[in-house]
């Protein structure tokens, strides 16, 4: 049987990406400080704990452990598979030692367990995962061939068009060929376009340092769905990366003013403040840091830390103020 799943939706989409690597990718990184779910029945959090800790066997057998408890649970296996290409690619690249494990059986352990789930799949949302895990399968070994057979296997698969337009890019930039995902990808968004779609695009521009085109995306994503805080994280980021003057209005009204944002946002706006403004905008910076030091999430502190690194930089920087700026500036507050 499968196990319970409270929020079971919300929880399939993120499990439906595996093997994809947009958030690790992602130029713009802002949006990673927002909370996580508490609910994970695949018990990914603290698996990847153990990977953070590097307790590799651990965090491996954990994962073996979920999947053998549920056996019928596609998703089950695919997380396991992950893992141990996650825990393979480290041995080989000598990142870390184990006396119990090899890369060549963890290897075959991910084929039999992509293939587990291949035969348990009924759901598009279970195929698409069990499609992108064998992509990502393929490109852990560099086998061009295998890439090239999953890529054809796709056009004959009774994927949704959006699930399968967005494995063939992650093909496609595998075999070195972004331009040709990016141009697939651009069709797509012009008859049918969607978030997914969008933010992949966003990032493959970016790596092709097409930043005028990343920024029409993100300003399309953001006519969609203008209340979506990761379109306003990201098309601020954009902005400000662009190289033109910025726009302090525009990005105030994106990430703090507006009532849509979100703490994210703002604690987003705060580090634009911090890192691209004025002294003035630094110190705007340390209270809106402040304000949001008190909230016991993990906003809460980051941005507690932040002021902090904030206030002794500006401290440190007291010399190279103006004197007017020296004048209303209490260095000693920021110090203490």
């Amino acid at each position: 049987h499968r196990p319970h799943r409270v929020g079971h939706d919300l929880r399939s989409h993120r499990l439906a990406t595996l093997g994809r690597d947009d958030d690790a990718e992602r130029e713009i990184r802002l949006a990673s400080l927002a909370t996580r779910t508490d609910v994970d029945p695949y018990d990914e959090i603290s698996i990847g704990i153990s990977v953070r800790k590097g307790d590799f066997d651990q965090a491996l057998a954990s994962a073996k452990q979920i999947a053998d408890q549920n056996v019928n649970d596609p998703y089950a296996w695919l997380v396991y598979a992950r893992f141990a290409l996650v825990m393979r690619a480290r041995l080989l690249s000598r990142k870390f030692l184990s006396e119990s494990l090899d890369a060549d059986q963890l290897l075959t352990e991910a084929t039999e367990a992509i293939e587990k789930a291949s035969k348990l799949a009924d759901t598009n949302a279970e195929k698409s995962a069990v499609a992108s895990s064998r992509i990502s399968l393929a490109i852990s070994i560099g086998d061009k061939a295998k890439i090239e057979d999953a890529r054809a296997g796709m056009q004959n698969s009774n994927l949704k068009e959006a699930d399968r337009v967005l494995l063939e890019a992650k093909t496609l930039v595998a075999l070195d060929r972004v331009d040709d995902a990016v141009k697939s990808l651009m069709a797509v968004n012009e008859l049918r376009p969607n978030l997914k779609t969008q933010m992949t695009l966003v990032r493959l521009l970016r790596s092709r340092n097409r930043g005028a085109d990343a920024l029409a995306i993100l300003e399309q994503a953001f006519r969609q769905d203008p209340n979506n805080p990761q379109i306003r994280t990201e098309l601020a980021a954009q902005l400000v990366a662009s190289g033109q003057e910025i726009d302090w209005d525009q990005i105030a009204k994106l990430l703090n003013s507006d009532q849509a944002v979100t703490e994210q946002n703002r604690l987003v706006y705060a580090l634009i403040l911090a890192s691209k403004g004025s002294h003035y905008q630094r110190q705007q910076a340390v209270r809106l840091l402040r304000e949001m030091a008190g909230s016991p999430s993990k906003i809460g502190l980051g941005a507690s830390r932040v002021q902090a690194a904030l206030m002794f930089d500006m401290a440190s920087k007291y010399d190279d103020l103006g004197k007017s700026e020296q004048k209303q500036f209490d260095k000693q507050q920021y110090l203490t």
